[in-house]
């Protein structure tokens, strides 16, 4: 804001209330979440994701959703949502537990094998379609609901290159280029 105070107006920041945060997730009476992201590790940092699970309770149901969000575009890669009654609580939060183990779980993997993070929503939803199946909310929209039900190959890996995926290592840039005016 201190471009705001240099600007000459009489009204000045001081006045303004600062009204948003954030955390790592929520938890409340009727509301719980997770938020979590998966960073690249291979120097392709525009290819990160944003994961947001929640879990609401509402006056007439019981809400689960999962979003995957690219972190930088903002563009949806996934969603899928859960309906519960009331009197159903302890199964939705079963579900809900089982969905953010399944995220964190894949997460670790992604990370130590350094797995393409642009399968990532692939491979979430190849782990997460047979969590009770029964629940799940269908749109008004039958290519979604039909696409939803198709069973895709999460790891397009090995559509393209068979089981004859490389093996992915990158060599120093210094091997390379030589850098910092070092270069003959």
């Amino acid at each position: 804001m201190n471009w705001y105070n240099q600007s000459g107006s009489r009204f000045v920041a001081k006045n303004m209330i600062k009204t948003a945060s954030s955390s790592p997730s929520i938890s409340g009476d009727n509301q719980e979440g997770l938020f979590i992201s998966l960073f690249d590790m291979q120097r392709y940092v525009m290819d990160a994701y944003s994961i947001k699970t929640s879990m609401s309770t509402t006056n007439r149901n019981i809400k689960i959703a999962i979003m995957i969000n690219h972190a930088f575009l903002g563009s949806i890669g996934w969603d899928e949502y859960w309906s519960y009654d009331l009197n159903e609580k302890k199964k939705a939060k079963k579900t809900f537990d089982k969905i953010n183990n399944v995220i964190k779980t894949t997460i670790e993997e992604f990370v130590k094998e350094e797995i393409p993070t642009s399968i990532f929503c692939p491979a979430v939803r190849a782990k997460i379609e047979e969590l009770d199946k029964g629940a799940v909310s269908s749109t008004n929209i039958p290519s979604v609901n039909y696409s939803r039900r198709y069973k895709l190959e999460p790891d397009w890996r090995s559509n393209i290159y068979g089981t004859r995926y490389p093996k992915y290592s990158e060599p120093s840039y210094d091997q390379i280029v030589k850098f910092r005016g070092t270069q003959t």
